[in-house]
């Protein structure tokens, strides 16, 4: 969509690779900010861009032209359901912040972190005047006290476990280089995360190029990140990465464990490991970067943290609009 000549905010819709859903086929609409191509255009044979301006942003006339329009393509490709904002899957961007209550009694401690949804609040409501309604929230949490300790040791049953960080590994590349582990990495990812919502399972060539990429494993901060083994089997580990260039604060974005009773208390290790680490390295806080509500992840980081900022998943059965 162009408006008196300028190009405006762009989406991004997806109908291909994206999350199985029972009895439809779900799309997805991504990409709800930013400049691109002045038209909807075909890229890559799965997507299609479109632009609005971002200041149309606010304006729920036009911003809900656009998202109805993306809507009807998704629904012309079959799809009975969308996803918005989600790049497609899980594996990509999705989700937008919440606004923060203007009630709220201390302002807000952290603008904004590497790695945190770009999507702003101003989009909650266009969507939702398109008939879209909150289908998952996320939260994350600040924790200023690193020296929190919820019990003394590990538990007998992991003691053996050896719990490196990335960097041991490889003295000179992080964890992306290490090409031997990455069937490990996808492995456990892939069952520690498969009960999650709209989780899409991706083939081992496609989750290593994937990860490889900025923005996926490459980016992370392999003397910050762990890695738990029990002999040679990758049993757990924790991602994280500085929140930006300043080195006061750390993002912790992926916490994952084995399934079952032998790993039971690990997250809490590595979690801990993590915060002790990141004290001797300078950072005076560390953030539990999007948790999904209601999860393990969340009830963890409730012991050590406070809550941050909150997010959402939106979405809507695709057919006529409310009213229409």
């Amino acid at each position: 969509m162009v408006v008196d000549g300028r190009e405006r905010a762009r989406c991004t819709i997806w109908w291909n690779h994206t999350p199985t859903i029972a009895g439809g086929r779900l799309g997805t609409i991504g990409a709800l900010s930013g400049r691109g191509p002045s038209a909807f255009q075909p890229t890559g044979g799965d997507a299609v861009a479109a632009d609005l301006s971002t200041d149309f942003a606010t304006d729920l006339t036009a911003a809900r032209t656009l998202l109805d329009h993306a809507c009807r393509r998704l629904e012309t490709q079959g799809c009975t359901q969308v996803l918005a904002p989600m790049n497609g899957s899980s594996w990509q961007p999705y989700r937008c912040r919440e606004p923060i209550s203007p009630a709220a009694a201390a302002p807000d401690p952290l603008a904004g972190f590497a790695g945190e949804p770009l999507p702003g609040p101003e989009w909650i409501a266009p969507l939702s005047r398109c008939g879209f309604r909150v289908q998952q929230r996320y939260h994350s949490f600040l924790c200023n006290d690193l020296t929190q300790r919820r019990r003394r040791g590990r538990p007998t049953r992991l003691e053996t476990l050896r719990i490196c960080r990335a960097s041991e590994l490889d003295a000179t590349a992080g964890l992306a280089q290490v090409q031997a582990l990455l069937p490990q990495v996808h492995g456990l990812l892939h069952r520690a995360f498969q009960r999650q919502p709209w989780f899409l399972p991706l083939p081992l060539d496609t989750f290593c190029r994937l990860q490889l990429q900025s923005g996926g494993l490459a980016s992370i901060d392999p003397h910050s990140s762990l890695l738990a083994f029990a002999g040679e089997q990758l049993v757990g580990l924790l991602l994280a990465h500085p929140a930006d260039a300043s080195g006061t604060t750390l993002v912790i974005r992926t916490l994952a464990v084995l399934p079952g009773r032998p790993w039971a208390g690990l997250g809490r290790l590595l979690l801990e490991q993590a915060h002790a680490a990141a004290q001797q390295r300078g950072f005076r806080q560390v953030v539990h970067a999007l948790m999904l509500e209601n999860g393990a992840g969340q009830a963890l980081s409730r012991h050590y943290a406070r809550p941050l900022r909150s997010y959402v998943l939106l979405g809507r059965r695709l057919g006529p609009g409310p009213g229409e």
